[in-house]
């Protein structure tokens, strides 16, 4: 069944893009939810209107995050978890640690931009990419360190 998307979907197609899908997925999903159109003449030129304002708007978008860019990249988060004397964490650093971190320094962001390959498991410094946008990706860094008196105050 091939349809006309109305908006971007992940792993299928961008806006304005004629895509091949099943008949249930399209019939059931996709046209009922408004996200496609079937393809016709009118519905091609509906599409290349809404597709032109929604391009100008997400120029303007874009210029916006890559100012949240850099002034993401110049924060430094540290987050303080408790770990034995090794550096070995007794639990793990998620993403939802890492955001809450950013948003104690002011920046709402939400959990699934920040893309650890895996949770963080020891002490020290760890890299990874935030994904603002698909053209906007930015690579930080967050500190992990163990909490004052977690293994030495034990004595």
């Amino acid at each position: 069944m091939k349809l006309l998307l109305r908006e971007s979907i992940d792993k299928l197609g961008r806006q304005g893009e004629v895509v091949d899908v099943r008949k249930g997925y399209g019939r059931n999903y996709l046209l009922p939810q408004g996200l496609a159109v079937e393809v016709t003449p009118g519905n091609v030129r509906l599409i290349a209107q809404e597709k032109k304002r929604i391009v100008a708007r997400e120029v303007e978008e874009v210029a916006e995050l890559k100012e949240l860019s850099a002034k993401l990249e110049k924060i430094s988060c540290t987050i303080e978890v408790r770990a034995n004397e090794e550096g070995h964490l007794y639990g793990s650093v998620t993403a939802k640690d890492i955001k809450a971190a950013y948003s104690a320094e002011g920046f709402d962001l939400e959990e699934r931009m920040f893309q650890l390959d895996k949770p963080l498991k020891e002490t020290g410094v760890a890299t990874f990419n935030i994904g603002l946008h698909p053209d906007v990706t930015l690579e930080a860094k967050v500190w992990v360190v163990a909490e004052k008196g977690s293994e030495e105050d034990d004595d």
